[in-house]
């Protein structure tokens, strides 16, 4: 399986994202992989994460994503007011709407989907009324959520818009995580999880760009050790939290897989593009290599083309010192990787360098 797909070498290396993504052949994405990837990382780091893109090895920890609703006390102007909140991938639209000063029903309102109503009196607290939302919405199937004092928690269903406010003005909408930080501290607590394992790579806003104890200013800190293994409730990491966050987003990599989302996908994106150019402009046909013309543009000769060639080739390169840097700052997390800056050995090219 290829570590990239024509989506993606579109999104990244074309200007035109309408880029017709048949151009870009499964042989020119292989062809770029044993060109440019393999030499530039080494063969057995190549094979490792060719091995887990191959066998569906979960290489990022997708934090679940969490909708925070911050209540107010209720007043008898919220009756009937309303918020929206969408299902998975947008399929419903609702309209979580408050009952205050009688049990009327409200109609759905234009363009939503159906109505979740919301029982309040006019002298419900900010606590009571986050406890009532969330038995709303914990009783509808399609959403679960927990209240703490005057917050709601929703779990936010996959490709669902954030909730908002749409008739309401007094509730305020963020996003959260399910991890915990502390600020002054590298301990953070999540539920229990399978994934996390000493060496992954974390990032998030909670968190320092800088390790401590180091003058190292990398946008990452490391997993350094565990509570327990296979079933983490609490890890630490290379730095100290700079933010006490009970809903800090966290995202969590593998090093195969900071490797290769972070950087090499940048950097093979560029690659394949390089390799594409010649066939996008000529094709080979039963009467020779003819160029490819469309019916309002002209092709470039080859000296323009040769050009482009060269500029594209220019750009892989920016991200391939890009991933060398990343490579050579983090050897204890790549042990195969072989740095020939600090006296090691590398083949490139069937050239051996010392």
């Amino acid at each position: 399986m290829a570590l990239i797909t024509p989506t993606q070498v579109v999104d990244i290396a074309f200007t035109n994202k309408n880029t017709d993504k048949y151009l870009v052949k499964p042989s020119f994405i292989e062809i770029a992989e044993l060109n440019f990837i393999q030499p530039s990382i080494g063969e057995k780091i190549y094979q490792q994460i060719v091995d887990d893109v191959d066998n569906n090895v979960s290489l990022i920890n997708e934090p679940k994503t969490y909708a925070l609703i911050e209540c107010q006390a209720s007043y008898d102007a919220l009756h009937h007011k309303y918020f929206t909140i969408y299902t998975t991938d947008d399929a419903i639209k609702y309209a979580v709407y408050f009952r205050v000063i009688n049990t009327d029903d409200m109609a759905v309102p234009p363009t939503y989907d159906d109505v979740i109503p919301v029982d309040l009196t006019p002298s419900s607290n900010a606590v009571a009324v986050a406890t009532a939302i969330q038995g709303a919405l914990d009783g509808n199937p399609h959403f679960t959520a927990t209240s703490n004092q005057n917050i709601v928690s929703v779990l936010l269903p996959t490709g669902a818009s954030q909730p908002s406010n749409a008739t309401t003005t007094s509730f305020s909408f963020s996003a959260g995580g399910s991890f915990g930080t502390t600020a002054g501290s590298n301990a953070i607590t999540c539920p229990t999880n399978s994934f996390v394992e000493v060496g992954d790579f974390v990032t998030s806003v909670d968190l320092p760009l800088r390790e401590n104890g180091t003058d190292s200013c990398r946008p990452f800190n490391i997993v350094e050790s565990v509570d327990t293994v296979g079933a983490v409730t609490q890890f630490r990491v290379t730095g100290d939290a700079i933010n006490t966050n009970a809903n800090s987003l966290i995202y969590i990599q593998k090093p195969n897989g900071k490797l290769l989302n972070d950087y090499i996908l940048d950097y093979l994106a560029f690659c394949v593009k390089f390799e594409m150019m010649p066939d996008m402009s000529y094709n080979t046909t039963s009467q020779g290599i003819v160029e490819n013309v469309g019916e309002f543009t002209m092709p470039v000769d080859g000296k323009k083309l040769n050009f482009l060639r060269n500029e594209t080739f220019k750009k892989s390169e920016s991200y391939l010192r890009k991933m060398t840097k990343f490579l050579e700052d983090n050897h204890k997390s790549f042990p195969d990787y072989c740095n020939e800056n600090d006296g090691g050995v590398s083949k490139k090219n069937g050239i051996i360098l010392y």
